[in-house]
C-alpha cells in the first residue's frame, strides 16, 4: 500500500521539541512517522533524526508499555502506534483530521434534499483500509470556515517577511490548519510560530541581557546558543524574563500571557470550544505584537 505519512521528519523536528508533551506523547508521534512496527533503536534513531537526542536516554519499552493501549508491541516486530494512539494525537491537536481530500458525491443522496459529500483518504492509516461513510454537507461550519480561511490569507505575507525556513514551515502548518477548520491545532501551530520567533529575536538582538536575567532567577540557567536551548525554561517563565529585561513591554506581556493560556487549552486535554472567530482574534493578536514587531528577517542565525 502506497502512503504519505501523516506525521513528517520536519513536523517530529518542531512538535518532539515541545516542552508540555510527555515522553510517551513524543514516542507516539515517532511511532505516528513509521508505516510499520519499530524497535526502540530504530525510535531512538528516528527521534535524533529529528533533534531530540535525549531519546536514547529514555526507557522505551516502559513507556510505550504505559500508554494503556495507544501503542502495542508486536512480537518480533516491535512497537507500533494503534487506532486508539491516533485518536488521542488528533485529540491533541497533533495529527491533522484524516478526511482531508472532500468532494461532492453527485449520485442520489439516502435524503433527496440533502447535499453529501464522500471522503479519500491516503494519508491516514487508521483510516485507509476502512469504509467511508457519507455525511452532510450542511454539518460542516462552511460559513464560519470562511472566517478561518480569511485568517490564512492574512498569515500568507508574513511567509515572505520572514526568511527563517523553521518559522515559515510553522506557519505554513498553522496556515493548512486553518483552511481545513482544525481550529485547535491552528492555535498551537501558531503559538509555536511565535514563540520560536521571539527566541530567535533574543539571540539575535539580547544574548547577554537575557542571560544575566535569566541565570538571577532561574538558577538551572546556562546560556543559550541556540533556540533549542530555551526548553529549560517554560513559555510562561519565558514571557515573564522577556518583560523584565524589558524586551516586551507590560501590555504586550498580558497579551501574550492571554495567548498561551488559550495554546495549553487547545494543547492538552480540556473541553474548551475553538471557533474561527477565535483564530481570527489569535493571528490578529501574533501578528501585531510579534511577527509584524519583531521580524527576522534579518536577524542572524
Amino acid at each position: 500500500m502506497s502512503e504519505s505519512f501523516l506525521v513528517t521528519i520536519s513536523q517530529l523536528e518542531v512538535w518532539l521539541h515541545d516542552e508540555d508533551l510527555s515522553q510517551a506523547d513524543k514516542l507516539l508521534l515517532i511511532l505516528a512517522s513509521f508505516d510499520g512496527p519499530r524497535q526502540p533503536k530504530e525510535i531512538v534513531a528516528r527521534a535524533s533524526e529529528a533533534g531530540l537526542k535525549e531519546a536514547s536516554k529514555w526507557n522505551i519499552t516502559a513507556q510505550l508499555a504505559r500508554t494503556k493501549g495507544r501503542a502495542i508491541s508486536v512480537p518480533k516486530k516491535g512497537w507500533k502506534i494503534t487506532q486508539k494512539g491516533y485518536q488521542y494525537l488528533q485529540t491533541l491537536g497533533l495529527l491533522k483530521d484524516a478526511t482531508n481530500n472532500i468532494s461532492v458525491d453527485a449520485t442520489t443522496p439516502a435524503d433527496p434534499s440533502t447535499t453529501y459529500v464522500t471522503t479519500s483518504v491516503t494519508s491516514f492509516p487508521l483510516y485507509a483500509t476502512s469504509p467511508v461513510t457519507p455525511f452532510p454537507l450542511d454539518s460542516m461550519n462552511l460559513t464560519a470556515g470562511k472566517a478561518a480561511r480569511e485568517a490564512a490569507d492574512d498569515l500568507k505575507p508574513m511567509l515572505e517577511t520572514i526568511t527563517d525556513e523553521t518559522a515559515n514551515a510553522i506557519l505554513e502548518e498553522a496556515i493548512e490548519c486553518c483552511k481545513r477548520q482544525l481550529f485547535r491545532s491552528a492555535i498551537v501551530m501558531l503559538w509555536m510560530a511565535a514563540i520560536y520567533v521571539l527566541r530567535r529575536r533574543v539571540l539575535a538582538k539580547y544574548p547577554t541581557t537575557f542571560d544575566a536575567k535569566a541565570k538571577e532567577k532561574r538558577r538551572a540557567w546556562q546560556h543559550a546558543d541556540e533556540v533549542d536551548d530555551f526548553h529549560l525554561i517554560t513559555d510562561a517563565d519565558f514571557l515573564d524574563l522577556l518583560y523584565s529585561t524589558r524586551i516586551i513591554s507590560k501590555g504586550v506581556k498580558d497579551e501574550l500571557d492571554a495567548r498561551l493560556k488559550t495554546r495549553n487549552s487547545c494543547g492538552h486535554l480540556d473541553s474548551i470550544k475553538i471557533g474561527p472567530q477565535m483564530v481570527v482574534t489569535y493571528v490578529e493578536a501574533l501578528s501585531l505584537n510579534v511577527f509584524e514587531r519583531f521580524p527576522i528577517a534579518d536577524d542572524a542565525k
